[in-house]
């Protein structure tokens, strides 16, 4: 199997299953598109929306075991669980994907 590395597969609503053909894959609610075509060995590519974005209406797709990516422009609230994760992020219209962590030291988080 081949291993994942974080952002190999593109930076946006992507995600890299090692245990699938093609290892790259749109996450749900996403096609693949745009200017970049499928790698054939990594199966990178770029990812867009199905549909417009629906602020406040939109919802989100659980993807477990995954690493988040690597981002100075990340805002992380140690303070506040999934709900309130998820809520917020909704209720943003520029929030994209959010994800909840355990983070190192503080239990959970908001990312």
């Amino acid at each position: 199997a081949r291993d994942c590395q974080v952002s190999m597969c593109g930076a946006h609503y992507s995600y890299c299953a090692p245990t699938t053909t093609p290892t790259c894959n749109c996450i749900e609610g996403f096609r693949e598109g745009g200017t970049l075509r499928w790698d054939l060995n990594t199966g990178y590519s770029e990812c867009l929306r199905k549909t417009q974005r629906k602020c406040q209406r939109d919802g989100f797709s659980m993807l477990r075991n995954m690493k988040l990516p690597y981002t100075s422009g990340a805002i992380v609230d140690k303070r506040i669980g999934f709900k309130e994760c998820e809520e917020r992020c909704i209720e943003d219209c520029n929030c994209s994907p959010f994800g909840n962590t355990n983070i190192h030291e503080g239990g959970p988080g908001c990312y």
